[in-house]
């Protein structure tokens, strides 16, 4: 059983998480939803450079677990450096301690289904009872509308210097009202996108063309927090009411540490009932079992909106575990052709199933509030078998192909035993369907390598998909343990989509080899290997793997999600620190469809020294070359990989590695014209 160890996981984050956004172009990968389209919710995507870009980064303190959410310039300077400002242009947490009331902190009362306004009189007996509970099993009203005040910002009952007798109405002291936010990265959500679609989403944009740019993060206060980016204000929050069982632990002067809304963040723009939506879709992290939604379209009048769609949790169905990771908000196309909405998640950690089976839960959007959770009727799971029960398992984060349409057709991800699933969405969801290993990650010596992180899909050669990943996890103690240390990797493994058949093995996979090297003043690694074609005969590959060099003395481990760009995939790995070694961090670019290193001159896997590096953050940058004689300019694509570094200083923005990972056509194709032009344009328009 994994116990989510807060000590190990903590290590992964260090005090620093960011979402970056550029204020004069945003990006709309990361920073806008899209009616169609997924928002990605880490700190990754393509950044115009030359312009003024925001970045909203976390940390927190543990003297009073107090926590900061701080917005800051990033500048690329004309040398393609960069800077971040070094005064923020707010700190959310001073800014709610300053001005908390009023508030507007919203929960879900479980019994009604409805959302409500956090006092004690809209919760039902049982939460009720819980936030006035006193020691030996007795309960005070009194003590439980006193605890709300305090939970909702009230300073009058905290402890301090002055205070003599300890009562049970003598609370913590808390320097800011702000929660630590440990593994919840900041979501910015912007005016919805551009839609080419009907009237009705048409009208929806308009009305949210006047929507404010928020910022969405949890923290271990145990709410979800909703920030006018420009401003700072706190526009709302909300309470996931499987929390409320335990608020009262941080009320108390004796508070020792404990997660709570320490989860990920999905948004997406939806059609319920016909009507355009913007939902947003979080887990608590290890705070509490389950997942829930809510209406955000209305962000600075959230009461009067939708508010919570639902909850769902270990009581609705018990094979729903912890989620550490965002959950995706899908389309699918039923068996009646009709196009439907979901939140889906994996089952995630420590779930009560006995067999240790893993699922891949899909829960309907379009269900009513008053309805309850029914199985293969408002809500569906594929199964992952448990190949060993003997040995803890858990399902990481999905990927999922689209369609043309973008309905999801297929779901792809890794569990802590090493196996690579096929979820296949485009069979009837109330029939029996289970998934598919179509790859089980093993080193050298035949010993199985987690897979915690989510996978990243691209169209393969020959057709199918390229399901690239890497391996090992980190959210157990023994993880640190270099006793335990094995072989890490990662792979890019051709799934055909063709029939059931898995990939054997290593063998069928071209093998990449990683050497250490020094160059530049910087120490990172040359790819070397044989070139192969992807196919299906004998002398064919159906991907590639790289080790990591001595990842079994190091513990280099892939633990977080990789990114695509240009043809290329950058990933950063951990390695965990011991009594004689600070933690550390490499960063690799390499070709997505050969394995090679992306940079001219072939070193990736650069270092990084006491930073722990997530999802990587990669800036792009075009630049002309040169003019062809047919009139075209050639454009050049640079990267740039860059970290944000807590310092003596306050914080600095480093390039850990860059090259350039394209170069295309841009401008007229050619001086010759087109004879045929009119013919050609009156048939195209024909089809």
């Amino acid at each position: 059983m994994l116990d989510l160890n807060k000590k190990a996981a903590l290590a992964l984050c260090i005090t620093l998480a960011a979402s970056i956004t550029s204020a004069a172009s945003p990006f709309i990968d990361l920073a806008k939803e899209a009616l169609d389209g997924q928002v990605k919710i880490t700190p990754a995507g393509t950044l115009n450079t030359g312009k003024a870009s925001y970045v909203f980064q976390t940390s927190d303190q543990s003297s009073d677990w107090s926590g900061k959410l701080h917005k800051r310039m990033l500048v690329n300077n004309a040398d393609n450096s960069f800077k971040l400002g070094a005064n923020p242009s707010w700190e959310a947490g001073e800014l709610l301690t300053e001005a908390y009331n009023p508030r507007t902190i919203a929960t879900y009362n479980s019994v009604t289904n409805k959302t409500v306004l956090f006092n004690l009189t809209n919760l039902p007996h049982k939460d009720q009872m819980a936030l006035s509970a006193l020691a030996g099993g007795s309960f005070d009203a009194q003590l439980g509308e006193k605890r709300i005040r305090y939970l909702s910002g009230e300073r009058e009952l905290e402890q301090s210097a002055s205070t003599i007798t300890i009562t049970n109405t003598t609370f913590r002291k808390r320097s800011s009202l702000l929660g630590d936010i440990v593994h919840s990265i900041p979501v910015l959500v912007g005016k919805a996108g551009n839609a080419n679609a009907d009237k009705k989403a048409q009208r929806f944009l308009t009305n949210q063309s006047s929507r404010p740019d928020v910022v969405y993060v949890g923290a271990n206060d145990g709410m979800l927090h909703a920030f006018d980016a420009e401003s700072g204000s706190e526009l709302f929050a909300y309470i996931p009411s499987p929390l409320i069982a335990k608020l009262s632990k941080l009320t108390s002067i004796n508070y020792q540490h404990d997660a709570y809304m320490d989860g990920n963040i999905g948004i997406r723009a939806v059609q319920i009932d016909g009507v355009w939506k913007t939902v947003l879709s979080a887990g608590m992290g290890a705070g509490a079992k389950g997942v829930f939604a809510l209406d955000i379209s209305m962000p600075n009048d959230f009461m009067n909106g939708l508010g919570a769609l639902f909850e769902f949790t270990e009581q609705d169905d018990a094979d729903i575990g912890y989620i550490t990771c965002a959950p995706r908000i899908i389309k699918l196309t039923t068996n009646r052709g009709r196009e439907a909405y979901f939140v889906a998640i994996p089952s995630g950690y420590n779930s009560s199933n006995r067999n240790g089976d893993a699922f891949l839960f899909l829960l309907s959007l379009d269900k009513k509030s008053s309805e309850p959770w029914m199985l293969n009727r408002n809500y569906f799971k594929i199964k992952a078998a448990n190949s060993n029960p003997h040995n803890a398992n858990a399902l990481a984060a999905p990927a999922f192909a689209l369609s043309a349409q973008g309905a999801a057709k297929l779901a792809y991800a890794g569990d802590l035993q090493g196996n690579l699933w096929r979820f296949d969405l485009q069979k009837d969801l109330d029939k029996p369907n289970v998934a598919r290993i179509i790859f089980t990650a093993k080193d050298h010596q035949g010993n199985s390598q987690p897979i915690s992180a989510q996978p990243l899909i691209t169209n393969a050669p020959q057709g199918g998909y390229l399901v690239l990943f890497g391996t090992s996890k980190y959210v157990e103690a023994a993880d640190k343990d270099p006793q335990a240390f094995k072989t890490n990797s990662f792979y890019a493994v051709r799934d055909s989509t063709k029939g059931n058949a898995a990939i054997s093995g290593r063998d069928e996979l071209a093998q990449r080899k990683l050497t250490r090297t020094t160059k530049w003043r910087k120490t990172g690694n040359t790819v070397s290997g044989a070139a192969f074609n992807y196919g299906e005969n004998s002398s064919d590959k159906k991907g590639w793997y790289i080790d990591f060099a001595s990842s079994n003395k190091s513990g280099e481990r892939s633990i977080e999600p990789a990114v695509a760009e240009h043809g290329y995939v950058f990933f950063n790995t951990h390695t965990p620190g011991t009594n004689l070694q600070a933690p550390s961090s490499n960063s690799y670019a390499i070709n997505v469809l050969t394995g090679f290193s992306a940079s001219q001159d072939s070193i990736t896997g650069y270092s990084t020294t006491n930073v722990v590096l997530t999802r990587p953050i990669v800036v792009l940058d075009s630049e002309n070359t040169f003019k062809e004689a047919g009139g075209r300019t050639v454009k050049r694509t640079n990267y740039s990989v860059i970290t944000i570094e807590p310092n003596a200083r306050g914080n600095s923005v480093e390039i850990i590695e860059s090259g350039s990972v394209s170069a295309s056509r841009a401008g007229r194709l050619s001086w010759r014209e087109i004879q045929n032009w009119r013919e050609l344009n009156s048939i195209q328009n024909s089809k």
